[in-house]
């Protein structure tokens, strides 16, 4: 059963330690008693070398995910400016009455949220389409609220692909470490048993075993204010 919880090691130490553990296990298999089966080492190399799937540096994502937030506040700032532009329009206009400053938002601010120039843009579109014979005569045409819908369109087309990427990307972080950990816990199995086999009738090999745990691996409390440190968990 996949084990999700979270790593306890970085990525490239969980690879590194696995393939080490694969090494071991073939060299010594025959000391080891039985104790690791074939099925279980053709189990962790098939997990290693699929963990080796994953990106370690995440540096490319980032450009990804900042030329993605780039995108979308271009759209709200063309949106922004025309939005702007319209409302000074309207206000500035001998013939405006309170009533048709009101429905295209003159007087309010326009804030910096995302949901508020969005309501903005299309408050415009609906004052328009409300006094769309005025409109005209003052200089808002039919061609700049089909840019503000175009503009809206856009924004919200992008900020939905990225709700699918960030949700794309938070389940691949959730199989990567229900792998990884499947493959530290293997190690960790291996190094325990290793340590068993070859503690007291070969020192040496028990502690390369001992040395498959990362040496940041949390420590094991001796009870007695020492620790061991990388103790398989």
């Amino acid at each position: 059963m996949t084990n999700s919880k979270k790593t306890k090691w970085d990525l490239s130490e969980a690879i590194a330690a696995g393939e080490k553990a694969l090494v071991l296990s073939v060299k010594y298999s025959d000391l080891l008693g039985g104790r690791i089966t074939q099925a279980g080492t053709d189990t962790l190399r098939t997990d290693v070398e699929n963990l080796k799937k994953f990106p370690v540096d995440g540096t490319q994502k980032l450009v990804e995910q900042k030329a993605k937030t780039a995108g979308k506040d271009s759209s709200l700032s063309d949106l922004n400016l025309l939005v702007g532009s319209i409302r000074t329009l309207v206000k500035k206009s001998p013939t405006a009455t309170p009533e048709m400053k009101k429905a295209f938002g003159v007087g309010a601010r326009l804030s910096n949220s995302s949901s508020h120039q969005l309501a903005a843009g299309k408050l415009v579109v609906e004052a328009y389409n409300n006094f769309t014979g005025w409109s005209t005569t003052v200089g808002i045409l039919e061609a700049d609220i089909t840019a503000i819908k175009a503009y809206i369109a856009e924004f919200e087309d992008k900020a939905n692909k990225q709700t699918e990427a960030v949700k794309a990307k938070m389940d691949a972080t959730f199989s990567k470490n229900s792998l990884q950990r499947q493959v530290e816990d293997e190690v960790s199995r291996i190094s325990a048993l290793g340590v068993i086999a070859f503690g007291k009738k070969d020192p040496a090999v028990a502690q390369l075993f001992e040395d498959l745990i990362p040496s940041h691996s949390s420590p094991k409390d001796n009870g007695d204010g020492t620790a061991t440190p990388g103790t398989p968990a």
